[in-house]
């Protein structure tokens, strides 16, 4: 099987005399797994990253994705992914979108037949945000109502 390489790691990580090691680290893992499992590595991806911010390799892996260059991506754990629920989820269903498989080899753990799995908590992690947002926008309503001496608003109703 096609599969590209995708490593991670926190700028924090990388400040001491090892810099580069832990992407290394992963990325020789990932590459000695993918021989071992007869896989051909046709491309390999590498972030560093931290907090909220975007991931431009693994950005480009979705792009490249598309074009069907490889079938699978092979991480060291699925924490490379994304560090958040919320941001695993998302990512998890963009590889799906793209039918492309995820492998993780810190527990060995093919996520073959979980892809459906994968896309409907990913469906649930967005309902559940959405649900959220609705209620912030639910709350808000009400302060603004209250604040303006209207009392308090039907927001059950439908319009």
């Amino acid at each position: 099987m096609r599969v590209a390489i995708y490593a991670r790691a926190g700028r924090g990580t990388l400040l001491g005399p090892n810099r580069g090691s832990v992407l290394d680290a992963q990325i020789n893992r990932a590459q000695a797994f993918a021989a071992a499992n007869g896989h051909q590595v046709v491309a390999t991806y590498a972030d560093i990253g931290g907090g909220h911010t975007r991931n431009p390799q693994f950005d480009k892996l979705l792009d490249d994705a598309m074009t069907k260059t490889f079938e699978a991506v092979v991480v060291t754990d699925l924490s490379r992914i994304a560090r958040s629920h919320i941001h695993m989820g998302h990512e998890l269903d963009a590889l799906a979108r793209r039918h492309v498989k995820l492998i993780d080899i810190e527990g060995n753990d093919l996520i073959f037949e979980r892809q459906e799995f994968q896309k409907q908590i990913a469906a649930a992690m967005r309902r559940e945000h959405g649900k959220k947002v609705a209620m912030g926008k639910a709350t808000a309503k009400m302060k603004r109502a209250q604040s303006s001496g209207k009392g308090e608003p039907d927001i059950d109703r439908k319009r």
